[in-house]
């Protein structure tokens, strides 16, 4: 017999049978393992859990702003039409009716008073602080009968 029949002759190795120390530690470290895919699953769960109800909340945000918007187009559509402004008369008007007007200033309105009577409104170019273009916004509010 030779050599090489030698060798395949043995009988094969066996491994030595796993001690009570060896099994616990695969124990221990399935446990590990098992214990880390929970942890990692509830931290996914987690994070989608987040996501999602970020998600609604800009939904609602959303939902919240459109009714808003509908809300004033409606208004805006419901509302009166403005009605036309009664023009004040500068050569009556008081002090307190000509300083509510845009542009005139309690100086402006006592200069307004002091300049009277007027024949057109054009004539207010000799009020201090007033001129042409100041005259051309005043048109909307004032008047001279």
């Amino acid at each position: 017999m030779g050599i090489y029949d030698r060798d395949y002759m043995r009988e094969p190795e066996r491994k030595p049978a796993d001690t009570p120390r060896t099994i616990a530690r695969k124990g221990i470290v399935l446990a590990v393992c098992i214990v880390g895919v929970l942890l990692l699953a509830s931290a996914v769960i987690k994070r989608n859990a987040a996501a999602e109800e970020a998600e609604i909340r800009r939904q609602r945000l959303a939902e919240e702003q459109m009714r808003s918007m509908f809300q004033r187009t409606v208004e805006m559509t419901s509302e009166k039409p403005p009605q036309p402004r009664q023009l004040i008369d500068v050569n009556t008007a008081t002090a307190e009716e000509l300083e509510k007007i845009p542009h005139i200033t309690p100086g402006v309105a006592a200069s307004l008073i002091a300049h009277r009577p007027y024949q057109e409104l054009a004539e207010l170019v000799v009020v201090a602080g007033i001129k042409k273009k100041r005259i051309e916004q005043l048109r909307a509010y004032l008047t001279v009968k």
